[in-house]
Order: structure tokens, then sequence, then C-alpha cells
């Protein structure tokens, strides 16, 4: 490995040092480099040439991905803990390099913003600078990475270099910019406000409605909300993760038949969106606990399987040699001894989000697989890859559409033989944090519908607090044996082993009730944008589905139900829940279309409701980075006031001392700060536990609010 003294025009002797931090090298004409995910894994090699002959300074190798680059060691610990040491984002690899030759920590991101979502995992919880280029499509790019980055970060601030040159390594590399230059223009930096208008006549944000449990079979509603209980979270966190559960339980075992030729399968696209620390995964991990113990059971079965094949073999090698000993002496058999087929390894339950991945597990597993992930940025950042060289993207989202209907997918490998899955049966249930979502959707992903096809919730996150006990046994047990019931379900199949559903007609009632619902929203439909008008088209089915789902869970816990038929009661409970979700959808899509100031009313609000609907300007100081001071406290609230969201309160003074501070208080809150005694009992003496100065006391159980 060599390097030019003048490579990329940076002053010699700092160029190649960047270079290899990335975990570059030298080759003829250029420096070919990685680019990797958040998780430091190379996604993709890219090269890029001195002096390209044919115009292309970039190229890639095939079936590179588009990720970020930054130094091969990863990102030091240390690095943006401090607003005076961020971490540097730059457009390109050679920004990035010069940058880190200069000793500081940086990571360059590919044009045009992209990679926004894998950006944001990496520095979450740190101090960011992004610095641009001095053109429109540079400061298109700052706007949509500090979009991205605003809710997942420390401190977001933008800067460019002077004017006259368009990027950083261009500043330096004309000899007019060095060390104190470059950390003076950082220290300058400004942070960051999206500048997005506010529409005069904007919505409102509509509120969360309460998930209705009681739709689900009598187990999963046990489990929902004794979880719920336990873990403090939202029962609009967990149900969403149950049904995908039980769904994929079902697969292609059965499917619901609305006529004769239109049947829907057992397949939901479960997305919860949650910020970090809600208590996403102990959700997931509840409602997998049955998929998770029925994979490992066929992994074993498979490494036994594999053992008796691999004996099968030895013998099938000693029959191939004497039947060849046979030929030699001309009393050759008519055919050689066949050889024994090596087993599937059938899988129940994955966290692998790759296409390639999913679809050769597939192919094991004719019931079909569940996806299940605390954390779906991968899966959602797979859609877009490098098409070849040509460095144009393409979107994958279609290639996933099959996997949501159970139909036929092929896919050609270049390495291994092609695969063809008659019946591919795919159930999501993941979670996903807002900001990381906001910055992972392309227009694509909803133009191809991909998006319309996720089921979404958006439920609130109480404030939790030490509680003793947990998740009865029974609880669990209930619905393990649902789970298995559901498995247990007998799968026909054809000649060639391709699964045949049986299929479920509607009883008279469920034909009445789909027919009111079906009508109802198509008429609804007419009015709606674009992208509701997919999400609802999409929900016609949904409903079907959840009422197939909701059926055959009421079947396997014994409730009054048939196995042969939907029935009227379980079409009710499908369209109650489809119902449910289109309003989620409907909130979260609002949700992904806010401005810079919506987002910071918003998040101002949910953390005065966590607080218990009521708060000082000095209590929010100290519950909030992004106040310096109690003046700037004050005028956030003041702005929540003249906006119609809440009131100033001053507390009657009660005894001698200082005056107190006035409060904003949320519609229909105290302004009394409320101090509990411990969950369970009363208060011993005189001591009490305080719970928060600002608690309402509308709380349960010294629980979740």
């Amino acid at each position: 490995m060599s390097a030019s003294p003048d490579i990329n025009n940076i002053p010699p002797g700092t160029a190649a040092h960047g270079w290899l931090a990335i975990g570059g090298e030298r080759v003829e004409g250029g420096w070919r480099y990685p680019e990797r995910n958040a998780q430091g894994e190379r996604i993709g090699t890219i090269t890029r040439w001195d002096a390209p002959a044919s115009g292309a300074r970039y190229t890639a190798a095939k079936g590179s991905k588009r990720g970020l680059i930054f130094p091969a060691d990863g990102l030091p610990a240390y690095a943006g803990t401090s607003g005076r040491d961020p971490v540097l984002v730059a457009e390109g690899a050679s920004d990035a390099v010069c940058l880190i030759s200069f000793g500081f920590t940086a990571i360059g991101v590919p044009m045009a913003g992209r990679g926004a979502h894998e950006l944001a995992e990496l520095v979450k919880d740190r101090h960011v600078v992004v610095l641009g280029d001095s053109d429109d499509a540079g400061r298109r790019s700052v706007e949509t990475l500090c979009a991205a980055l605003v809710d997942v970060c420390t401190s977001v601030r933008f800067a460019y270099p002077p004017e006259g040159h368009k990027d950083v390594r261009s500043w330096v590399a004309d000899g007019c910019a060095g060390d104190a230059d470059l950390s003076k223009l950082i220290d300058e930096a400004e942070p960051f406000a999206p500048t997005q208008p506010e529409s005069a006549h904007k919505p409102q944000d509509p509120e969360f409605t309460p998930f209705p449990t009681d739709t689900l079979p009598r187990a999963a509603t046990n489990l929902v909300r004794a979880g719920a209980q336990a873990m403090q979270v939202d029962e609009g966190m967990i149900a969403p993760l149950a049904l995908a559960a039980m769904s994929s339980a079902i697969g292609n075992a059965r499917v619901i038949e609305l006529f004769a030729s239109w049947r829907e399968p057992a397949v939901l696209w479960a997305v919860v969106v949650a910020p970090s620390g809600s208590g996403k995964s102990p959700a997931l991990e509840l409602v997998t606990r049955p998929a998770e113990r029925r994979d490992s059971e066929a992994l074993r079965n498979h490494r036994e399987a594999t053992k008796e094949h691999a004996a099968a073999m030895f013998l099938h090698e000693r029959a191939m040699k004497a039947w060849e000993r046979g030929a030699a002496k001309g009393n050759l058999a008519d055919t050689p001894p066949a050889a024994p087929e090596p087993p599937l390894c059938e899988r129940i339950v994955t966290n692998d989000a790759t296409f390639e991945g999913l679809a050769s597990m597939l192919a094991a597993s004719p019931r079909g697989l569940l996806l299940a992930c605390d954390e779906l940025a991968s899966w959602l950042g797979g859609f877009t890859r490098y098409a070849g060289n040509s460095g144009r993207p393409s979107s994958e989202a279609a290639r996933w559409l099959p996997m949501h209907r159970a139909g036929s997918l092929k896919v050609d490998r270049k390495t291994s033989p092609p695969l063809r899955i008659e019946k591919a049966a795919l159930n999501i249930a993941g979670l996903i944090q807002p900001g990381v979502l906001a910055a992972a959707l392309t227009g694509t992903d909803f133009d191809s519908g991909l998006v319309a096809r996720l089921l979404l919730s958006m439920p609130p996150t109480p404030t939790r607090r030490w509680r003793p006990g947990g998740l009865s046994p029974m609880v669990e047990g209930a619905f393990s044996t649902l789970m298995a019931k559901l498995y247990d379900l007998d799968m026909p199949e054809d000649e060639h082993g391709t699964p045949m559903p049986r299929s479920l007609p509607l009883d008279e009632e469920a034909g009445k009730r789909w027919a009111e619902y079906y009508n109802e929203l198509n008429q609804h439909m007419a009015g709606e944008d674009e992208r509701t008008r997919a999400m609802l088209s999409k929900l016609e089915g949904g409903a079907a589905r959840l009422a197939l789902v909701v059926h055959l869970g009421r079947v396997a816990g014994g409730e009054d139900a048939r196995p042969d038929s939907i029935d009227g009661e379980s079409m009710r409970r499908g369209i109650t829940l489809a119902k449910w979700f289109r309003r989620e959808g409907e909130r979260v899509y609002l949700r992904l279309a806010e401005g810079g100031d919506d987002r910071e009313s918003r998040q101002l609000l949910d953390l005065i409701r966590r607080k218990g609907g009521s708060i000082s300007g000095r209590e929010l100081v100290q519950s909030s980075r992004a106040f310096r001071t109690v003046k700037d406290a004050e005028a956030a609230l003041s702005r929540l006031v003249d906006a119609g969201h809440g009131a100033w309160v001053t507390p009657p003074q009660r005894g001698p001392g200082a005056p107190k501070s006035r409060r904003f208080v949320l519609p229909g809150a105290s302004g009394d700060p409320v101090y509990r005694n411990p969950a369970g009992g009363a208060a011993k003496g005189d001591s009490v536990c305080v719970d928060g100065v600002d608690m309402s006391n509308s709380g349960t159980d010294g629980g979740a609010a």
C-alpha cells in the first residue's frame, strides 16, 4: 500500500493518514475504502479515482450498498460527549478524510443526505455538527440530516465553509484553512432550527385512543393487560405485537374467504413507534417467547437430523463404492444408489431483516415465518442500495410485497441455485423510534405501497416507577397454550409439498358486518389524500385478516366459536381493530409530516403530561437540557399558552416563606404538586414517598400514570 504525497490535493502527509484511518487502501489510480452500517459492518466498497478517465469519480463494487464512512475502529467513546468536542458529519469520503487527518472525529455520509437513518443510530445521544457543501444541494442535504438527528442527538448544529469554497476539502486544499480555521468554524456553528412553514390551517394532532384490548382472544387479552401493568407500558405497545405473533402461528394453515376469488392470508405487519427507553424490547420478548421456544426446538431437531444425515451419507458412500466395483466387473445396476436428501432447517422466528436471508428461511418453512425486530431501522434501511457500479439508487421495497400477501416469491442468486417459494408468508412484529422512522422512510416507500401495509401503533409512554411483582406464570402459560394450538393447526399440502390453506368462509352475520364496513370504508376513501387512501385500501383486507386471527384465537382458547367459519363476533372485533389501526396510522402520518415548531411543542407537551399535567419554569430547566435558563423555559411555556394548550396558574400561598412561582397547567390538571404514599399502603409515621413534584393524583397503585 502506497500513498501519494498530494493525494486529493490535501497537504502532503495528511491525506494518507485519513484514508488509512477509515480502512482504505491505495490502489492504482485511487483509494478504495469501505462504507459501513451503524454497527460497523462493511456493506459496500467504493473506489475514489484521482483523475477518472471516464468522468466517474466514484465507482462501487457490485452488490454494494451505500453506508457511512468513519474510522475503522469505530467512534471513540468520548467523541460528542461535549459540545466543545462534537462528532463532525460531512458529505462524502474526501471531506471526512480531510477532517480525520486534522484529528477530528468525523463521519462521511453519501450525497444528498442519504444514510440519515444509519447516521441517527450511530450518533445517538451525542453532540453533532454537520458541515455542508456551499451550494443548494449541500444545504438541502444539511436540512435532511439535521432533521433526522434533532430528535436523537444531544445537540445538532451546522456550518458551511466560507464563500468561494464549495466544501471543507477544497477550503483546505486551496491553502486557505488549517486546524485553527476548522476549529473556529465548528465553534461558531449554528444550532439547527427546522424552517418548515407552519400551516395556518394545520389539523389538530388527534389524541391517542386506548387499544381495544377486549377484542383479542381471552388469553391474549389477559397477557396484554397483565404485561402492560407489570412492565408499566401502554397496552397499545404489546397488543399489536401479540396479534402479529398469533398470525404467524397460523401462517399458511388458514385463510379467510370473503368470496370465491377473494381470500386473505394470516399475515400482519405490525410496527410500534416508540422512543428509546419506553420498554419496547421487553414487550416484544413477552409475545414472541412461545415462538422462540419453538424455534429453539426446531434448531435442536435439525442438529440431530444433520447427524443422522451424516451417518446416512457414510452408508451411501459405501454403497456407491460397491456399485462402482460392480460396474468395473460389468454387472452395473441400472441406476446408482440415491443420495439421502439433506435435512431442511425449518425456522419459526428470526431477527435477520435481509431479503436473501429471509427468502432462504422461508424456502424451508412452509408455514411461514415471524420477523421480530426491536429496531426496524435495518429493515427499512435495506430498501435502498447501489445498482451495480452506476451509483444509482434503486428501491427494493417492491420485492417484499409478495410476502405480505403470502404470494409466490422468486429469488435469482448468482452463487446459489434460484429459489421459488410458492406461499411466502412473512409476519412482522417490530418497533422503531419516531425520528428514525421519519428518516428511514422515503417517498418511494409510500408510492410502492409498503407503508400502507404497516399496522402502525404509537402509544404514549407512561412514567414508570419501581413496582415489585411481575407477570403471573398462569397468564403467560395460557397464552403459550393458545399459541401452541395455533401452531398445531393442520396445514394441507399438494403433491409437491406446497401449502394449501383451508378457507374459512363468513357466516351470515359476518357477511353483513363485512359488507357494511366495506361500503363505509370506500365512501370515506374518496375524500382522502393519496397516502391515506392507500392505507385505507389495505385496511379492507386488513379487517378480514384481523378477524381471521381473532377467530382462530378464540377457537384455540376454547371460546364459543366454530372452527370452520368466521362468525359475526369475530368480524366485529376485526373491524374494530382495523378502525383503531386507521386512527393510529393517521396519527403517525401526521407525526411524520410535522415541522420543527410542531415537533418542539409536541415534545414539550409530552414531557408535561409525563410530569402529571403541570410544570414550573425551574422544573422544566431541571427536566430538559433544551432549556438553559428559567426565562427560556417560561418563554416556551408561554408559547403553549398562546396556542391554547394550557394556562398559567399561581398556586395559593400556604404559610410563611417565599411566594410560589407560577405553573403551566394543562386543561383538566391541578396546579398543585402532589405527594403520594408508597404503593400498596398508607404513610408510616411522618414519612411520605415523593413520586414527583408535579405528579397528578390520577395514577393508580403507585404505577405509571
